[in-house]
Parts: structure tokens; sequence; C-alpha cells
């Protein structure tokens, strides 16, 4: 299956600013930093709400935290790294999938990561500026690329959070 990283055209996101450092990337208010106030035009606008309204349309989905520290915070438990990728390689999609299609969800959002070390996807920034070895803090497989095929499949769209 291909993945995000075997894209031909990279994402202009994986090539950061030089203002974002790796302590930035530590910092609870990376949020701030990085939000660039603009005016919108008038036809900016109206483009912006063509691209939404799909999700106006969907009336609801399915959200998902697919998160580490959720077992850690409540049952004392310190993941490791192949405990982590366990549990991302054991989500079965499919299930996922036909699940959201039974309840009649517009769209799935699932968590890449929040607020803890560990990432339900490959992050080869996270990697370069912790240094850390490929799937030690992201996974190595991509459960957000692959839930994405396994819902695209049944016409059914996903946000990433």
């Amino acid at each position: 299956m291909k993945s995000m990283q075997d894209s031909p055209q990279p994402n202009p996101a994986l090539d950061p600013p030089d203002w974002i450092t790796p302590d930035l990337t530590h910092s609870p208010h990376y949020r701030r930093a990085l939000q660039i106030p603009r005016t919108r035009t008038a036809e900016e606008r109206a483009a912006y709400r063509k691209k939404v309204d799909w999700f106006y349309k969907a009336r609801y989905g399915l959200g998902f935290h697919f998160l580490a520290d959720m077992a850690e915070n409540r049952h004392g438990h310190t993941w490791t790294s192949e405990e982590w990728n366990a549990c991302v390689d054991a989500v079965d999609v499919d299930n996922v999938a036909d699940q959201a299609r039974e309840l009649g969800a517009g769209y799935v959002a699932i968590t890449i990561g929040q607020n803890c070390q560990y990432y339900c996807a490959p992050n080869p920034l996270i990697e370069k500026y912790w240094q850390v070895e490929p799937g030690q803090y992201g996974s190595r497989r991509d459960l957000p690329m692959d839930l994405y095929q396994a819902l695209k499949k049944r016409g059914i769209r996903m946000l990433l959070y």
C-alpha cells in the first residue's frame, strides 16, 4: 500500500520555516505561534465556503481520540514503542469503516496524536527534531492513511486532528 511518504510531491508542511524550532514543537503554545492572521477577500471566502459545503451536507460524523496517554493516565501504564505499534497494528480499519457506513456517518475524524508522545502515523519531522528512531514514537503503520482508504471505498470522508 502506498503511504503519504511515498507520494511524488512532498507536503510543504514537511519542510517547516526556519523559525519553527525543535523547542517550539514541544511548547504548549505552538498553536498560537503558528497562527498567522490574514484577511480573506469575498472571492476567497466564497471559494472556502464551496470547499467546506460537504461538511454541512454530511450532517454528522464520528470522532475518535486514538491516544496512548488515555490508557497511561487511567491505568498507570507507560507504553513501550512495541506495545504502541502493536495497538496501532491491531486496528481493523475495514470494520471501523463498515460501522461508520452502518451508522450513516458522513465523515470520520481521528487524532494522529495529541498531548502525548505517541502518534498513529509515521512522523519524519518528530523523528528528526526529537532525534529518535522511526517507529519509536510515531507508529510504523500509517493508520490514518489505511483508515482513509477503507472509508473512501465506502464514500465516507475523513478528517485528521
